[in-house]
């Protein structure tokens, strides 16, 4: 993919399992900070699942490429489709033409949402404990999201041949 001049990602392939495409675009948008719809291809056509980003409403942009599609719905953060496989191309190149009129280099990339800058003094197992009772987080609850500035990794090392350990000091 050529996230130059792709300013949304629309991904085809057979095998994929339509009830999971949609957490991995989900997990594609948080990577690469654009709109995304993964297609699970299964003869003659494909099922698709998107997500999108602030200030894209992905509804609208499927309205746009409706003549494509076999059908569509959904909202401004989240659609489904049914497309022909033989449309995919056309529906990509629509989808981005779409993308590239309403967003610009600077809408594209990736955000981390954090809910409340903290000192790491304040996380200990008494906010552990109230945070749980926030649970279950999803997306219409999601998770808090906690940024500490000034912050330094302290003795990192690998452990299980592919996680890292550290220490962070404030």
């Amino acid at each position: 993919v050529d996230l130059d001049r792709e300013y949304a990602l629309v991904l085809a392939r057979e095998g994929w399992h339509p009830g999971v495409i949609g957490i991995v675009a989900s997990r594609i948008v948080e990577r690469f900070g654009r709109p995304t719809i993964l297609i699970a291809l299964e003869g003659e056509e494909g099922r698709g699942s998107g997500r999108s980003i602030s200030g894209f409403d992905l509804h609208a942009a499927l309205v746009a490429c409706a003549p494509l599609l076999s059908r569509f719905g959904g909202h401004t953060m989240a659609a489904g489709l049914t497309v022909p496989r033989e449309n995919l191309p056309a529906f990509r190149d629509a989808l981005n033409a779409v993308a590239r009129d309403q967003l610009g280099p600077d809408d594209l990339v990736p955000r981390q949402r954090i809910d409340l800058v903290v000192q790491l003094d304040q996380l200990d197992l008494r906010l552990e404990k109230m945070l749980r009772a926030l649970e279950p987080c999803g997306s219409g609850n999601p998770a808090p999201v906690f940024g500490a500035e000034r912050v330094w990794a302290r003795n990192p090392r690998v452990v299980g041949g592919k996680h890292l350990r550290l220490t962070l000091d404030d």
